[in-house]
């Protein structure tokens, strides 16, 4: 393996190159070793995107998540997004010059409050401009940390971090980031074995989990070389204008209700 790496290392020149040459391979290998099959759907959605685009989804597993909706947009003749990832992940050199090798943008985790709102505007900013620009797509997960007990839902801090950059109205500030949802779903759940001993671990401790030294690097090896079952992605629609405003005018009823109900 040393040596099959080297001999492909040697002449790639930058970071297209580098997933042309060496991480399409890598990915075909650990879905034919270690699957029974990876399916697509829906990825003429992502031809109805008028330019870059924002993909948000679901979380179940660390590397092999972002690692095969990449596989599948390359697939489709679409250059690969810039990836959104805690620097929690980025716990050793090896980790993160992978990551780097894939347009990483590191996101700060941990950060006191005063912190944390200065961090999420640089990187509300950075994904509008990379995406209002037309410079490069970019891929985030809809919460922090993986999904554990399969109810994928996603934070609202996020959708508050992705509307602190604009200048124009909710509404306005969402249009212009091309939202496409997507999914990805295991019949064999990635890491399940560790997720389950995390929730009975918090269970036991108020609702607390500290994570060993080296924990994510063994989860991350863990999901790529545990069996998988079936693999699915399905790229969504494009989230459409009509449905952000139904979205806004929804949450705008729930907040006036609040407001009625304190005054009655």
């Amino acid at each position: 393996l040393p040596g099959y790496l080297a001999r492909k290392l040697k002449d790639v020149r930058g970071v297209d190159d580098f997933q042309n040459r060496v991480m399409i391979e890598v990915v075909t290998s650990v879905i034919a070793r270690t699957s029974e099959g990876f399916t697509v759907s829906g990825a003429e959605n992502l031809h109805d995107v008028n330019g870059s685009f924002l993909a948000v989804t679901n979380h179940r597993d660390i590397v092999l998540d972002p690692a095969l909706i990449q596989y599948a947009i390359k697939n489709e003749g679409l250059p690969c997004t810039q990836l959104c990832v805690g620097d929690n992940l980025l716990s050793t050199p090896l980790i993160e010059d992978l990551m780097r090798s894939h347009k990483t943008i590191k996101v700060l985790r941990g950060l006191k409050p005063r912190e944390m709102y200065s961090s999420s505007l640089i990187l509300s900013s950075y994904i509008r401009k990379s995406i209002t620009s037309g410079e490069s797509s970019v891929w985030i997960a809809q919460r922090e940390g993986r999904t554990k007990n399969g109810l994928d839902a996603t934070e609202q801090g996020l959708l508050k971090m992705f509307d602190l950059s604009g200048s124009g109205s909710f509404e306005q500030n969402f249009q212009e980031l091309h939202i496409v949802p997507m999914s990805i779903s295991y019949e064999y759940e990635s890491c399940d074995s560790r997720k389950a001993r995390e929730i009975l671990l918090k269970k036991h401790n108020d609702g607390q989990y500290r994570k060993r030294p080296n924990e994510d690097l063994h989860s991350i090896m863990t999901g790529i070389r545990q069996q998988k079952g079936k693999i699915h992605l399905n790229f969504g629609k494009p989230l459409t204008h009509e449905e952000i405003y139904e979205a806004v005018t929804e949450e705008s009823t729930k907040v006036q209700a609040v407001v009625d109900d304190r005054y009655q």
